[in-house]
């Protein structure tokens, strides 16, 4: 009986394959797994070393820090980010954030921690990661925070607990996406606040896309303000 079930259920794959094949989903090309083609992967822009440790900007030389950091007030200490945010990058975080597509959520995820595995990252030096929070009213249009998901794949991928429920978003701000720099950080200052004391543990602030930096550090400072110790953030892309 259960080979019959194997069989069937052989027989199930072969015909789905064939009358729905699976396609790559930037140039549709037929693939056998996965969600990109080997074309479309190679054009993944991993960023490479070295970088602005505030912004990962790629930079020329090695002072750490670029020219555009200096002098900013950034309650974050690092900034971690894996990937240019070009294509097809964009496309699939478009898909995950606006057309629900959050299965993709398991590539991308497996291209930070493919990207952190190469790099010198001590995260033993880490109590607990955090998802930047999304504001109630965008996550019942969403159904789902990106940003958290992320957070719980690399959890669980990198063993580092994550504590999605500390740090709330006071206000629903409007889209970041057509913004510039000066209004992007007003709108989000003083945006996020932090319910628990953290004792001067050092934290892990995850998110898809750092563009300005505005977000993410403010949620650094609302950690720091409960006494966290180093904040590191984590994102998977760069703007």
């Amino acid at each position: 009986m259960l080979e019959y079930v194997f069989m069937h259920n052989k027989y199930l794959e072969a015909i789905t394959s064939i009358l729905f094949p699976r396609r790559c989903f930037m140039c549709n090309r037929i693939i056998q797994s996965g969600i990109l083609c080997e074309e479309c992967r190679e054009k993944i822009h991993f960023l490479k070393p070295p970088l602005c440790r505030m912004c990962a900007e790629e930079i020329n030389n090695s002072p750490f820090v670029c020219r555009s950091c200096r002098g900013r007030k950034i309650y974050y200490d690092s900034l971690v980010s894996c990937v240019a945010y070009k294509e097809p990058i964009k496309t699939l975080i478009h898909l995950v954030k606006y057309r629900h597509h959050d299965y993709i959520i398991d590539f991308l995820s497996s291209l930070m921690t493919q990207y952190i595995s190469k790099i010198n990252i001590p995260l033993r030096n880490y109590d607990f990661m955090v998802n930047v929070p999304s504001h109630p009213l965008r996550l019942r249009e969403r159904e789902y925070n990106q940003s958290e998901l992320l957070a719980g794949n690399l959890s669980n991928s990198l063993g580092i607990p994550l504590k999605s429920d500390i740090i709330f978003c006071k206000k629903n701000r409007p889209s970041q996406t057509a913004v510039n720099k000066k209004m992007r950080a007003k709108n989000v200052k003083n945006n996020f606040f932090v319910k628990e004391k953290l004792d001067n543990t050092n934290i892990i602030i995850v998110d898809d896309v750092i563009t300005t930096g505005a977000t993410i550090s403010e949620c650094a400072k609302a950690l720091k303000e409960k006494g966290a110790g180093s904040v590191l953030a984590l994102t998977l892309a760069r703007a």
